[in-house]
């Protein structure tokens, strides 16, 4: 999909130097921005200035600094409002049953193209094992079951070109880094129907994700359990019977009833 899409250089550009402020620690300087995605200190320059003229971005000028602009609270609410509150709602009340069920955390994570990111975390009281991820933080898809089922939803020539192209980082000894390996776990994924992921992402924790799909039957969300390698190991039908159950009925509630279960192609 994406890559049929002709990318405007300019407009890439300026999405970039947004895309470094955002993910930048601190506020960050015109010099880092530049360092960082290799432009031309005047093009880059430019782009900032436009940038912060229509609220983009913020900028510092005693330090020559710069953050995001105000724009992006009245954006997220309104994305908030029309996009996500919806399946937050609808999920809710599953994800908090879940969790007191399992005494485990659940999320909820939300995909945009080939991102995923987490919308909602229900921590149980008493919980043995509490996991809250950072909601800006974007989950490496090949080390998270979350990020495992996205590959599995998208279409063949996306699988094949984000596979091909990736930089299988390795977070833990136990991280898949083969691209044939991942191959391999994306087709088993497509024919359970859920993922697991076992101290790839982080030793001795892992996590156990179903589906949420649209009315057009396409990915939109994930449900997930989060806990100890042994507890999900020694629980691992239960959770994914109870997690498929929940996927499902969050589905009817944002779908059409026809399109309640996608079935993989």
């Amino acid at each position: 999909m994406e890559g049929d899409i002709k990318k405007i250089q300019s407009v890439q550009r300026a999405l970039d130097i947004i895309n470094c402020v955002a993910n930048s620690n601190s506020r960050i300087t015109l010099k880092e921005i530049t360092e960082l995605l290799g432009l031309n200190i005047n093009t880059a320059r430019g782009l900032a200035q436009t940038l912060v003229l229509n609220g983009y971005l913020a900028k510092d000028v005693e330090r020559g600094t710069y953050s995001l602009g105000y724009q992006f609270y009245t954006k997220s609410t309104q994305l908030y409002e029309f996009q996500l509150k919806s399946i937050r709602d609808a999920s809710y009340a599953e994800m908090l049953n879940i969790s007191k069920k399992f005494r485990a955390t659940t999320c909820l994570q939300i995909s945009f193209y080939s991102d995923i990111y987490t919308l909602e975390t229900v921590v149980p009281p008493q919980s043995p094992y509490a996991y809250v991820p950072n909601s800006a933080t974007n989950l490496p898809l090949h080390a998270s079951a979350s990020g495992k089922l996205l590959i599995a939803h998208m279409s063949s020539k996306e699988q094949k070109k984000l596979i091909e192209n990736s930089d299988l980082q390795s977070l833990t000894p136990y991280t898949i880094t083969n691209k044939e390996e991942l191959w391999n776990c994306i087709k088993e994924i497509i024919r359970q129907g859920y993922a697991v992921e076992l101290s790839e992402l982080s030793v001795g924790v892992g996590s156990i994700a179903v589906p949420i799909f649209d009315l057009r039957g396409t990915l939109r969300a994930t449900i997930s359990l989060v806990g100890s390698t042994e507890m999900l190991r020694s629980n691992l039908n239960r959770m994914v019977a109870e997690l498929q159950r929940a996927g499902e009925r969050i589905t009817n509630k944002i779908s059409y009833p026809s399109t309640a279960l996608h079935k993989f192609q």
